[in-house]
């Protein structure tokens, strides 16, 4: 995590929140933007695990590595 992606949770936090921020909403925020960045540049002709029948292959960042499916 950068200190853009900080200053850039901490800004979108006091928008529309007045509570103290705590260090959790900053890596929620950021891992918010990233998984919202990874959807769109999968591709759609991926397989559908569940629909195939098939097992999901979960990598680290709980996304399958064999769809677009994320825990």
């Amino acid at each position: 995590m950068s200190l853009a992606d900080a200053t850039a949770a901490l800004k979108a936090y006091y928008a529309v929140e007045k509570k103290w921020m705590m260090p959790a909403h900053v890596t929620d925020y950021v891992r918010g933007q990233a998984k919202a960045l990874e959807s769109s540049t999968m591709s759609p002709e991926r397989i559908d695990c569940d629909r195939e029948g098939r097992v999901h292959r979960w990598l680290t960042d709980d996304t399958c590595m064999l769809c677009t499916m994320r825990r």
